[in-house]
This record gives C-alpha cells, structure tokens and sequence, in this order.
C-alpha cells in the first residue's frame, strides 16, 4: 500500500503510523474559546509495528 502521511510523536521521534489521506486539514477551524482546532480524519490508518510494541511496554513494564 502506498501511504502519504505519516503520524509522528513530536517528544520521542517515534513513529505512529501511516495513513493514506487526511480530512479536515483545509477550510475553517473549529472553535474553542480563543483557540482554533482542526478536527482531522485519518483515512486508511494503519499503527507501526514498533509502536504497538512501545505502547505494549509502557502498559506492562514486566512484560517481554
């Protein structure tokens, strides 16, 4: 599958997955209060593998 757009965690580097559109990026934003937020839809997401594993760790540290 090609995908376009990758998901990526701004404080580790560690990539989230992949998707093959996004929705929501273009028009107006949502508001709440004074800021503005863009409500997107990632179509076709798929999770990394390496990301699984990460989350996995962090829920069950002593667990391999």
């Amino acid at each position: 599958m090609d995908y376009k757009f990758s998901l990526l965690d701004g404080q580790s580097n560690l990539m989230i997955g992949y998707s093959k559109n996004i929705i929501g990026l273009e028009g107006k934003p949502n508001r709440d209060g004074d800021c503005p937020l863009h409500t997107v839809t990632f179509i076709d997401f798929v999770f990394c593998d390496e990301f699984k594993h990460t989350l996995h760790q962090a829920k069950n540290p002593f667990i391999d």
